[in-house]
Order: structure tokens, then sequence, then C-alpha cells
């Protein structure tokens, strides 16, 4: 999506007719919410592996290579936004699918009353309990915003207890839904909130997560909140249109770096601190878009990216007042890779290298040095979204950059590579993700 391989193909598909999913056949909403929503490629997969259901991987034109370059103005077909409801891209036949999904949203209002994991409700979920009068901010790890808490029944309300949200992303179209995982399965949010995109920079900050910018039917730079339960759109100034920016959360402040803008590759460094932006006029990584950045301890990692000619493969981490370069030995040049905190490392999978496959390995961080994790896991990807919650980091979605966009979710406990059944969000890439809690 930036560099040739990558922004070349978004116009591609933009305009092909029925785009990904309309030549895809849809399979994973098909069964019950126990069904694998998986990748049918993935091979060599480790014994964590959960036994398979369908696929719901659609099948993408090959792309046309071409000279490395940046157009922010990229043309789309959807001049309309699609539905923010609609998570379930429909496919040629939407009986298969769409039946499945209101039987599974069925499902949910039967059992309007679900225990919630290290959930926080008015008070505090703990191992399924409420805590009322609880702070939100003493429920620890996981510990998150619910809606509703029944002291009656102390559980939390089904729907209200998400750990991860999820929103817009690729594929035929630039997506507008809003899902969230709760650490055993997703559920779509019918909420109404920011327009179709991808590509946009998403942390979490306290109990809101913010959205920033992405491309779309155009490039934006507008802010969003999201509060567990409903987006909001935030004024005031902010930084100029991007996308596939680089940003984590350190302390009380969203970290926001480079992305592709108007002009090409942008280096500038933004902090929000949850109610306005301020540029930090300071020097830091050349220009570049697409680079991956993680928060490990008191500093956040910046690991790759494009500068609009070459992929890079340098390492910088940001201690809140500023950027450090790191000579050290790592993971290859590559761009939109996947990346997360978990306990004292940061994990790194996949990316985009320009070659004609994608990359498919896990790195972790700790600190000061790269490891190479030789595992089994997701099929080679990139633009995959990955959050933290609850022990383990949660990998959605991506593409391989030939034929294939993924709606398979995997999980990362720290040795090994765990993919998880049930219906998700429909298949796409460079959708925004984020923990919603202090970190």
């Amino acid at each position: 999506m930036t560099s040739a391989r990558f922004l070349l193909r978004i116009p591609l598909l933009q305009r092909t007719a029925f785009g990904l999913l309309a030549a895809a056949t849809v399979a994973a909403c098909s069964g019950s919410n126990g069904a694998d929503f998986g990748d049918a490629d993935a091979s060599g997969v480790d014994a964590a592996v959960e036994a398979g259901g369908p696929a719901e991987d659609a099948t993408v034109p090959p792309h046309d290579a071409g000279p490395s370059s940046i157009d922010a103005t990229v043309p789309s077909a959807d001049a309309a936004p699609p539905p923010t409801d609609s998570g379930h891209d429909a496919a040629p036949d939407a009986s298969t699918g769409d039946a499945a999904v209101d039987a599974a949203d069925a499902g949910d209002a039967a059992d309007a009353s679900v225990i919630c994991d290290t959930q926080s409700c008015t008070g505090c979920c703990a191992a399924g309990q409420c805590v009322s009068g609880t702070s939100k901010s003493a429920c620890g790890t996981g510990g998150l915003a619910c809606a509703v808490c029944s002291a009656s029944s102390q559980t939390c309300t089904a729907g209200a207890c998400a750990g991860i949200v999820l929103f817009g992303g690729l594929n035929s179209t630039s997506l507008s839904d809003t899902w969230t995982w709760n650490g055993s399965g997703w559920k779509q949010q019918t909420v109404t909130g920011p327009p179709a995109r991808y590509g946009a920079s998403m942390s979490a900050l306290g109990g809101t997560v913010v959205l920033f910018g992405g491309n779309g039917p155009s490039v934006y730079g507008d802010t969003w909140t999201w509060d567990g339960a409903s987006w909001t759109a935030r004024g005031g100034s902010a930084p100029s249109a991007r996308y596939l920016t680089a940003t984590a959360t350190l302390g009380g402040n969203v970290v926001l770096f480079g992305g592709a803008g108007a002009g090409g590759p942008l280096g500038d460094t933004w902090t929000w601190n949850g109610s306005a932006w301020t540029k930090r006029n300071v020097q830091g990584p050349s220009a570049r878009y697409g680079a991956s950045m993680a928060a490990l301890g008191g500093s956040l990692v910046l690991f790759g990216g494009h500068d609009g000619t070459h992929y890079l493969n340098d390492t910088w981490t940001w201690d809140g007042a500023t950027w450090t370069g790191h000579g050290v030995n790592g993971p290859s040049a590559r761009e939109v890779a996947a990346m997360a905190t978990l306990g004292g490392n940061v994990v790194l999978f996949g990316g985009d290298n320009g070659s004609p496959a994608a990359l498919a390995d896990t790195w972790t961080w700790n600190g000061s040095v790269w490891t190479s994790v030789n595992v089994s896991g997701p099929s080679a990807r990139y633009a995959a979204s990955m959050a933290t919650l609850d022990g383990s980091v949660v990998l959605f979605g991506g593409t391989d950059g030939n034929t294939k966009v993924s709606s398979d979710t995997w999980t990362w406990n720290g040795t090994a590579w765990t993919l998880r059944s049930g219906i998700g969000p429909s298949a796409r890439f460079s959708a925004s993700i984020a923990w919603i809690g202090s970190p």
C-alpha cells in the first residue's frame, strides 16, 4: 500500500468492479460460533493450532509492479462509505454468511449477561466478578470499561466486555465497521463512527482509544476517540492528513511518527495528551511510512518502514523527549510489519520487503537486542493488525500481496502461535487495532 508494491496495489483493488470479497468463496460465516475463521493456506502450523473449519480468505487480483511512489490521493471506487454496521461484507450469495451472523447475534441477545474475565464494569470485573466502587485504574492489566455491571448477577453485559477494538481496513473497498475482541471471540459493534478508511493510526490512552488519519475515499487528518461504547469526533489543530503512520502510547501520551502525506513520506513527531495534539520539534528517524512501533518499559521502539525509495531496517527508541538510533542487527528491511508488546518483549511479525512473497518471520526485541524466534505460525502476510490483551498478543488479517486477504485470528503467548476459532471480521488488511485500557 505504500511502496511500489503497496501503494500501487490499492488503486487496482479499488478499481476492481466486484473487489476481493465478490471474487472469493467466503465460508467462515456459514457455520456455528465454533467454526474456525482460519487461514486455509496456513501450513506447518505447530501443535498449538486448533483444527480447522472453513476459511474466509479472499482472493486478490495479482498486482503489477511499478516504480516506487506515493500517491496520497489514491483513486477510489468506493465513493460512498459502506454502512458502519457492515462488518460482514457480502459475498455474491449473502444467504450463507449473513444468516450465520444473524444467528450468532441472536445467540448473544438470548444470553444477555456473560462473565468477562479480568474486565471492568461500572467498577471492576475481576475474575468474572463485578467489584463495585473500584476505580477503573485499579483494575490492573486487562481492566477495561464495560457499559453495564449487574450487582445482583455479578456479571457484565454481553457486548460491553471488549479488550481490543478493531476499526476499518481495506479489501475491495475501504471499511468502516467496528469490532471488539474480549479474549475469546469477536463481536461487531453497531455504532456510527469515522468514515471508511484503512491505514489509520490507533492507540489507547487511559480508558479511550484515539484514531487519527487514514486513507479511503480521501486522505484524512481527523481525530476520533472510542470509549468502549461510541465514537466521538474531536476538533482542534492536528497533524496534517496522512496514513500508515507509526503510533504507540508512552505514559500519558499517544505518540505519532511519520506516515504518507500529500507531499510524500513524513518525518515529524506528534503527541496526543487526551485532548490536544502537540508537535514535538525533535530530530529523529528519517521520513517514512509503514514503520512499526510499540512500547516497552519507559520507551517506544520503532522499526523499519519505507522512505519512498527504499525499505528500511533501522531501530529507534523514543523516551518521551528524544529519539535514539540503535545500530543493532535485527529483522531484514520491511514495511507494515505487525508489532505489539508482551511482557518484557516487543514481538514483530511479517511485513513487506518488495519480494513476490510477503514475510512470515517472528522476532522479539528486549530493549537492546533483536532475536529471531524459529516457530511456525500465521502464513506470510503484511499489514496485519496486532495488539495485546491479558497475556497474549492478538493478530488479525493481513494480505500476502498477491492473491489472498486473510480473516484469521492468531494469538502469541510468548513461545507459540495459536490459530483461534470463531466468526469474526471479514477479510481485510491495514485495519486499525488497539487495546482499550491503560498500558
